[in-house]
């Protein structure tokens, strides 16, 4: 049985990849996998806990101990915008260290919550994260709609409540959704709830 693992960072891109992954595979198998620098905002924490509570997972921590800046201090050496030490140091180490205490490498996935726009860093994100298999549900608009009208049909309670964090987090980011819908060359947002309403109306 797979294991599906979601990098979990708070952001809205890594909050969908969940909603895609639970849509698609169910929750008794999935992991929210969330690195702690103990410097993140209290906002990130609540929505953290409001997120997983709504999924109905707990959300699995993993934290080195330091802040960034006691692993820049450790390296003797200042991050910058192209060089963070403290990524690697604070995220990325403590994940992989997870993954392999407790995720068996045949049977787990790994999904980072990167969009279509991002589609370059593909590359690079499955070599920093080899041998373990990675998959970006984001990048695949088509598929998430009809994965979210099954959503939709057979678990309603669980569409409505991700169509409230949704509509929560629009109020707050603007306009942002999990999906994008393509007309006449131009992509633009697609809300859940735009996406029932015309689901209930055919």
């Amino acid at each position: 049985m797979m294991r599906h693992v979601v990098q979990f960072s708070g952001g809205i891109g890594s909050w969908a990849a969940a909603q895609r992954v639970a849509a698609e595979h169910g929750t008794d198998r999935l992991t929210l996998l969330f690195a702690d620098t103990l410097v993140e905002d209290d906002d990130l924490y609540r929505f953290n806990r409001d997120a997983t509570a709504q999924l109905g997972v707990d959300l699995t921590v993993v934290c080195d101990g330091r802040t960034p800046f006691e692993v820049f201090a450790d390296v003797r050496f200042l991050g910058n915008a192209r060089i963070a030490p403290c990524s690697y140091w604070l995220k990325q180490k403590p994940c992989r260290d997870w993954l392999t205490a407790h995720a068996d490498l045949r049977t787990t996935i790994v999904y980072v919550g990167i969009d279509w726009s991002e589609k370059r860093r593909i590359p690079g994100i499955q070599r920093g994260w080899a041998p373990w298999g990675v998959r970006f549900p984001m990048v695949e608009p088509p598929s998430g709609q009809r994965q979210w009208l099954h959503h939709l049909r057979t678990h309603p309670d669980r569409f409505l409540r991700a169509e409230h964090e949704e509509s929560r987090l629009r109020a707050e980011l603007g306009d942002v959704a999990i999906l994008k819908r393509r007309r006449h060359g131009v992509t633009r947002p697609l809300p859940l709830a735009e996406l029932r309403r015309h689901a209930q109306a055919a």
